[in-house]
């Protein structure tokens, strides 16, 4: 059975590529499992977490880069990418400044993923803070490069997936993962929809301000289109 690992930062498509894996019935692909290991050892929650119930071909989990909550991280990941069977599949997101905007619109909502009919309580358009979106940018960058490094000391199977391409050709993008991990390719279908379909600038009140900031023009990952 193979194992593997969605490595990625919040507000990155990951619930959605959690859902699309789960589409298939040979997959298990479960979410935040190391979140917060409580008393268990980092050992034991691993294992528990790539532990399968059922016949399948392959299970894994989805891990954010700051996780698990109070561990040494480069314990965490020794335990996790030194298995023999496990391959990763890193999730990124082109675009910081909408993952910014989609983290501070959960956190107006409380919620993180959205069903096909559902409503948000805080819909309109919002306002962010100029150091907040810095402050996330950098953080968000170091973590990658962070967890990329340790992808390449422990010499791992890794396949990059981009958001933006999770949403545009999910078709292509799920079947190359089922190929990356082994099982026979079936249709990408998901329940969860995008909780924000507006342009960024309908989106965010001081849009304006933001694009026109001399230090903001200076990073590439913000993206106004």
């Amino acid at each position: 059975m193979q194992e593997f690992v969605i490595c990625a930062r919040s507000r990155t498509g990951s619930g959605f590529l959690v859902s699309l894996l789960n589409n298939h019935p040979v997959i298990a692909c479960r979410g935040e499992e190391l979140r917060d290991i409580g008393k268990r050892t980092l050992s034991d929650a691993i294992d528990h977490a790539l532990r399968s119930w059922r016949p399948l071909e392959a299970v894994g989990f989805k891990i954010f880069y700051y996780h698990p909550l109070g561990c040494d991280h480069g314990e965490s990941r020794r335990l996790l990418f030194g298995r023999k069977n496990i391959k990763v599949i890193h999730l990124v997101r082109n675009n910081i400044l909408a993952t910014s905007f989609s983290e501070t619109k959960m956190r107006l909502n409380g919620v993180s993923h959205v069903m096909a009919g559902e409503n948000l309580v805080h819909d309109g358009p919002i306002y962010i803070k100029k150091e907040l979106l810095l402050e996330q940018y950098h953080r968000t960058t170091s973590l990658e490069d962070r967890e990329k490094e340790a992808f390449l000391h422990f010499g791992l199977d890794a396949i990059d997936v981009t958001y933006e391409d999770l949403i545009s050709e999910s078709g292509e993008i799920v079947k190359s993962i089922h190929e990356f991990l082994g099982v026979p390719a079936v249709p990408a279908q998901s329940p969860l929809v995008k909780q924000n379909p507006l342009s960024l600038r309908n989106s965010i009140s001081n849009f304006e301000e933001l694009l026109q900031d001399e230090d903001l023009a200076k990073l590439p990952r913000l993206i106004w289109d």
